[in-house]
């Protein structure tokens, strides 16, 4: 059976677990930091504590930060690695007068299927007048060269608002 319907005023932000408000909702999986122990009478569901409901492992190794690459390149390299799928035509396009706006900027993009997106990005981009190869766009690969991947990057812009995926 539901709890009373949530009150308003709680402070968790978008992207945490907030609750359905739904009656028909008996329980939330969480932790104590994701929802505090302060807010829960805020919330219609039950909150039932796991040990970490966002875990994260870390990998075995990280290499020591690297100088920004633009000092070495000589130009500036955005990337996002996550699901291509993700970002809207209205991103990349934002994306894109970035790249035009930066001289000799390059964006390079990973997504574990990033084959299947290839050819959406390359023609959009060149269809917003961004030269093929100032755009690169990086597959699977294991976990350590995921990260290493990173030290590429001098800006890591934001996807928003991200498409639905």
């Amino acid at each position: 059976m539901g709890r009373s319907p949530p009150k308003t005023g709680s402070s968790h932000r978008l992207g945490e677990p907030t609750g359905t408000g739904l009656a028909a909702m008996d329980y939330l999986l969480a932790d104590p930091v994701l929802v505090p122990r302060s807010e829960r009478h805020l919330l219609a569901e039950q909150v039932i504590d796991l040990p970490n409901f966002l875990g994260y492992r870390m990998p075995d190794e990280l290499s020591a930060p690297r100088d920004p690459p633009a000092l070495a390149q000589g130009h500036v390299t955005f990337g996002w690695f996550n699901r291509l799928a993700k970002i809207s035509d209205r991103v990349l396009a934002l994306w894109a007068a970035i790249l035009r706006a930066v001289p000799g900027s390059r964006l390079l993009l990973k997504d574990a299927r990033a084959a299947s997106q290839l050819a959406r990005l390359r023609a959009f981009f060149a269809a917003q007048s961004v030269d093929r190869e100032r755009l690169s766009i990086l597959g699977p690969a294991p976990r350590a060269s995921h990260f290493e991947a990173y030290h590429d990057l001098d800006i890591a812009p934001d996807p928003f608002p991200m498409a639905a995926a």
